[in-house]
């Protein structure tokens, strides 16, 4: 029975688990190293090679299935010797596997003061690993190695480089008699090792920049054999050297945490972008970064642990939810009654500063993208064209909902499996109409592009609405005989400043809490208090029901006259020009994180419609998002996203 620290297998994933298996490498004979043992994929295996601190620091292999028949991570096998220490003391390795299949590693070896760079190649029918001669090279640190397009690429900081990158290639089509190149100097200084890996059948290599601690990606450049800037950069930063692997169209990138902890983190490159998104590994923490490889439909994570030393290894699948690709994950029957939903509360007021306007900081494009799918739009006639308000002030630009809603059409475009519930409310009244009417004005903007807009009363399923917006009227259809209003219409019974069950003509059930204007005589965190009791009755509300049809929409939003403006009460801080910020106790914000932290919900709990939900916790939304239940078997939608693994360029190694 394989040991592991934590391990969850089943059809459904409630939320997201980025690591779901965490254990020892070889949790019967316990071996310990140094250094993190080096990865890679060869004849349908994982590989691992690493020096045993307990043997003389003699250098062994392993090899795993990865994954069992069960779909289990498979265990690794009994170590066997690779390379013994002598004159020369081994101190890393790094394998790679080529586009022919054949197994290589490059040991770093410590001779006379040198860190010298030493070949060998696995052969598979012997079963042994054989010779394959000196570099002639010598390394500050460690060393990358990474197949591509038939050539092996090595990547170092030479001693006595002044920390610059320098690379060599080793073309295996000349057998024996082939060579290392000569080194090629290239323009960025790092500290450490830089790590290569493939991506989209190009060559990129990682590196931590030399004086700080900024991770940035180069692209390789065949043409002229020369590295550029890749045009998406990771926003990560590393304390020690790194690590990367690479299938297909995702990459991952293994460093330790900036502040000098050891902790071990793993950011995913998917989507065309870097997330950090759920990045740590269970609180694990090393002295290195870790080793990566991909197999099949699975990312592989090995270290030494920073205290003992033991190997232990994670292992999760390829893929995984991401903030602005979320809804992709959950299954297309789901109607969206039934999901946990992010959203913002007047969501266009990022565009002022005044303290009882603003109720966001962040734009509506980066909302979406940290996964915001409800949107509170409030507008207003003048002069015949709908600009956007908050109660009866325009806000500024001035903004017009037509771009507001051109805006969710772009990001739709780019996110074609996600869908957005639209709320549209007609704030102030009319101001030279100009014969036009508010609904009449937002019809014509809807038909102006129709395929965006589910304009149906009737709950959809999530297939029904993906790429599109999903209109909740929360204005009178004041229509022409002809016409017929149009939304999900949650106008006719919604409740003024508190909280009530209708169910629309169409017959959508709703439970609605917005109690906005609390109760002016109170302290502000005594404000939040009454706020929270309204919310949390909300929750308690959608928890314990069991069924998926009732729309629940939670307003955590609120203000109290004269200081409760809407971002003290959601933050719990008071922000005055000139005064700076004041802590003035929990906010509704801080108290909404707790409570999903501690119940770990295992239903749907509605829509929130937050003010300043990236205050004071940054993941709050994120962690909403992860309340919901995600498709099947992870395993089983990241190898239909990975279809090209066994394509070109597709093979990873440390």
């Amino acid at each position: 029975m394989m040991e592991n620290i934590s391990e969850t297998n089943g059809e459904q994933v409630q939320g997201v688990t980025p690591w779901p298996f965490i254990g020892s490498m070889f949790p019967e004979s316990k071996k310990y190293s140094k250094f993190a043992p080096a990865l890679a994929m060869h004849a349908g295996k994982l590989w691992c090679a690493f020096v045993d601190k307990n043997a003389a620091d003699n250098v062994y292999y392993s090899v795993s299935d990865g994954v069992d028949e069960a779909g289990h991570p498979a265990p690794w096998s009994k170590p066997q010797w690779m390379i013994s220490a002598g004159l020369q003391t081994p101190t890393q390795v790094a394998l790679a596997n080529d586009d022919s299949d054949v197994l290589h590693a490059v040991v770093i070896v410590t001779a006379q003061g040198h860190r010298d760079l030493v070949h060998y190649v696995y052969e598979d029918e012997l079963e042994r690993w054989a010779w394959r001669g000196g570099m002639t090279m010598h390394t500050n640190a460690y060393v990358s190695l990474c197949a591509f397009d038939n050539q092996l690429f090595c990547a170092f900081s030479p001693e006595g480089g002044g920390d610059y990158i320098s690379y060599t290639i080793w073309d295996p089509t000349g057998g024996y008699a082939s060579n290392w190149s000569p080194l090629v100097k290239v323009d960025a200084r790092c500290y450490g090792a830089p790590a290569l890996y493939p991506l989209n059948g190009a060559l990129h290599m990682l590196y931590r920049e030399y004086g700080t601690q900024k991770v940035y990606d180069l692209i390789y450049s065949e043409a002229n054999r020369g590295w550029t800037r890749a045009g998406t950069q990771p926003s990560d930063s590393a304390r020690d050297t790194i690590s990367a692997a690479g299938m297909a169209d995702q990459a991952y990138l293994g460093y330790l945490k900036s502040d000098g902890s050891g902790q071990i983190l793993v950011s995913t490159f998917a989507y065309n972008k870097w997330y950090q998104t759920d990045n740590d590994i269970g609180g694990q923490y090393s002295g290195t970064a870790p080793g990566l490889a991909t197999l099949a439909n699975t990312v592989n994570c090995a270290w030494s642990d920073k205290t003992t030393g033991e190997l232990k290894w994670a292992q999760k699948p390829l893929g995984g939810v991401f903030p602005d690709h979320w809804m992709s994950q959950i299954a297309g029957g789901t109607k969206l009654s039934a999901l946990t939903i992010p959203g913002t509360h007047d969501t266009c007021t990022y565009s002022s500063n005044r303290l009882w306007v603003s109720t966001q900081n962040a734009s509506l494009t980066s909302q979406l993208d940290h996964g915001i799918r409800f949107l509170d739009l409030r507008a207003g006639l003048d002069g015949g064209v709908l600009y956007m308000y908050h109660g009866d002030i325009q806000l500024p630009g001035p903004m017009r909902l037509a771009d507001v809603l051109g805006e969710v059409y772009n990001w739709l475009a780019e996110h074609a499996k996600e869908t957005i519930v639209v709320s549209i409310k007609e704030d102030p009244n009319p101001v030279n109409s100009d014969g036009f009417t508010f609904e009449g004005s937002v019809l014509s903007l809807i038909n102006a592009k129709p395929d965006y807009w589910y304009t149906a009363d009737a709950t959809p399923t999530l297939d029904a609405v993906r790429r599109k917006c999903v209109l909740l009227r929360r204005y009178p259809a004041r229509v022409n005989p002809d016409q017929t209003a149009i939304g999900i219409n949650a106008y006719d019974n919604w409740p003024g400043n508190g909280t009530a069950g209708f169910t629309t003509p169409g017959g959508v059930p709703f439970y609605v809490q917005d109690y906005y204007h609390v109760d002016d005589s109170l302290t502000i965190p005594n404000a939040a208090n009454q706020k929270w009791t309204a919310t949390q009755a909300a929750l308690t509300a959608a928890n314990n029901d069991k069924t998926d049809t009732t729309w629940y929409i939670n307003f955590t939003s609120a203000y109290s006259v004269p200081w409760g403006y809407p971002g003290a009460l959601a933050t719990g801080a008071l922000g005055l020009p000139g005064f700076g910020t004041i802590p003035v106790g929990q906010g509704v914000n801080s108290k909404l994180y707790g409570w999903i932290q501690n119940r770990k919900p295992a239903v749907r709990l509605g829509i929130f419609a937050m003010d300043f939900p990236n205050q004071p916790y940054v993941d709050l939304c994120w962690d909403i998002v992860k309340t919901n239940t995600f498709l099947g078997d992870p395993k089983e939608i990241a190898l239909e996203r990975a279809g090209l693994h066994l394509k070109k360029h597709a093979r990873s190694a440390r």
